[in-house]
């Protein structure tokens, strides 16, 4: 962060959350007109943090894990950063692996409550988006993870990485499809 961003020597670089010991590649932060500030991060579950000056952060809570026997019974991980609904609330996606039934990693959804977002105030059954398509099936059902990584592609993924909004409650959001594609498709948040 920095107040003169131009300046490359004026950039100082902290820690996400402050949490000693705790690193996750996924995060989705919401940085409001005013504090508080809030941050999800995690890999296998999703934690969630909140803050008054994005430097220093509260304790870690629990805020997306994993639910067995749903789509999404273990490894949940943070997807796009939250966007305002019509109500006040926010929605925003996780993505998560999915159950033994299928393979691969699919996206699902929550809505926050908008006057404390680190409370969920429903969550989705149904994946939001799963791996269907030629582009996103790049791999057998019977794939080996590691393999995957070192022959460059992470396969069967479904998960997104952002929300835009487009007016009333529909948001263009995309996602990453087993690494190689990006697509967007649009949401229609109706009633939740």
């Amino acid at each position: 962060m920095s107040k003169t961003p131009e300046v490359a020597s004026s950039w100082v670089r902290v820690n996400r959350t402050g949490d000693v010991g705790f690193d996750a590649k996924s995060t989705a932060t919401l940085v409001r007109d005013t504090p508080p500030h809030f941050q999800w991060t995690g890999t296998g579950s999703v934690r969630s943090w909140q803050s008054n000056d994005l430097l220093h952060w509260t304790a870690a809570e629990d805020a997306i894990v994993g639910r067995p026997g749903s789509f999404d019974p273990g490894y949940c991980e943070a997807g796009a950063p939250p966007v305002r609904l019509a109500d006040g609330n926010y929605f925003t996606t996780y993505d998560t692996i999915i159950g033994s039934q299928r393979h691969g990693w699919a996206a699902g959804w929550v809505v926050l409550n908008g006057s404390n977002p680190r409370e969920v105030l429903q969550r989705g059954g149904e994946p939001l988006v799963e791996p269907t398509r030629p582009w996103e099936l790049q791999t057998p059902p019977q794939w080996n993870w590691t393999q995957a990584v070192q022959e460059g592609g992470v396969p069967m993924i479904g998960a997104t990485n952002g929300l835009m909004p487009l007016g009333g409650d529909v948001f263009l959001a995309w996602a990453c499809a087993s690494d190689s594609v990006v697509e967007a498709f649009e949401v229609r948040v109706t009633k939740w």
